[in-house]
């Protein structure tokens, strides 16, 4: 047959209270850190969340503004060439200018010198011519006699040249 011991409701019982008593002062407590923690736990991934999101959207706005002064500095550089360019081409053509003047002036300088030069050489060859010609004939030579002898010299001496 069967035998029911008292021992055994008992340890049942007992087991039975300290059952309750660990869940009123341990269990409870217990869970109760385990959530708090499980908390601060969701807390911080939250803020590690925002602050990845956050750090993400400065970077894209870093990028897009880096973007912006590449272009800006593009612009900047292709603009300063293009004025380098339109300065160089202003000066040079300003130094060609000059530089026509002052072939136009030499030119000019060059053809009174020349002109003076021919003045001088047709009276003194005028003079020589008239000497000469007095020598010849031994004879003193008017000034129309020697202007006819310098021009006849002088057009025997274009069909020279």
């Amino acid at each position: 047959m069967l035998r029911f011991d008292f021992n055994v409701i008992f340890t049942i019982i007992n087991l039975l209270v300290l059952y309750f008593l660990m869940k009123k002062f341990l269990f409870d407590k217990v869970n109760n850190i385990i959530q708090q923690r499980q908390q601060m736990v969701d807390e911080e991934y939250a803020a590690a969340q925002a602050a990845r999101e956050q750090a993400q959207a400065d970077q894209a706005k870093y990028s897009a503004a880096l973007a912006q002064a590449d272009q800006e500095v593009d612009g900047i550089l292709k603009e300063g060439r293009e004025k380098a360019r339109v300065e160089y081409n202003r000066v040079l053509a300003n130094a060609q200018a000059e530089a026509q003047k002052e072939v136009a002036k030499a030119h000019a300088s060059i053809a009174r010198d020349r002109e003076e030069t021919m003045r001088s050489i047709k009276t003194e060859v005028g003079q020589l011519v008239a000497l000469t010609a007095g020598k010849l004939l031994e004879e003193d030579v008017s000034d129309e006699v020697c202007e006819r002898l310098y021009e006849e010299m002088m057009a025997q001496a274009g069909e020279r040249e």
